[in-house]
């Protein structure tokens, strides 16, 4: 049997529900437009992978919207694969506002959300993004991320 999720309140129901059995939502409606649905809906998903698949398409899509609702999953998710792809999208888009969270995320992140912050950082630019990436070639314990923030910082330096 397959699960639908409310659009509402995420509650399980089965696939033939026309209305959430929880919240009585409707199931089949939609609420705004494509990237108001990947950002309200997708992006908060209790599914892991469709949240951090949603965060790829924000990052692809380039859609400005897609910003903050990013940093925050990036700053306060607790799925990896979401801050992830989080950190990867917001790269994408290139957004001096981000260059705060993906500093805290590479100075405290687990290691792969740390690669993902280097290179994002690298992407954005800008004085604070070279900042923290210096900081990371210099302590961080990960050789990895030392090594990735390094290359980072050289596509900045480049013209």
């Amino acid at each position: 049997m397959i699960t639908v999720y409310c659009p509402k309140c995420f509650a399980e129901n089965r696939e033939v529900d026309q209305v959430c059995r929880v919240c009585g939502a409707r199931l089949d409606e939609e609420s705004g437009d494509y990237i108001e649905r990947l950002i309200n809906f997708s992006l908060h998903h209790p599914v892991p992978d469709v949240s951090a698949m949603a965060a790829e398409i924000l990052g692809k899509i380039g859609d400005r919207r897609a910003v903050e609702p990013l940093i925050d999953a990036l700053a306060n998710s607790a799925n990896l694969q979401l801050q992830e792809a989080a950190a990867k999208a917001i790269g994408r888009l290139g957004d001096l506002r981000a260059v705060p969270a993906l500093s805290q995320a590479l100075k405290n992140g687990p290691l792969v959300v740390r690669l993902k912050a280097a290179i994002a950082l690298g992407e954005i630019g800008g004085e604070e993004a070279s900042a923290a990436l210096q900081e990371a070639c210099a302590n961080d314990p990960s050789h990895n991320v030392r090594e990735e923030a390094q290359h980072a910082r050289e596509r900045l330096t480049k013209p």
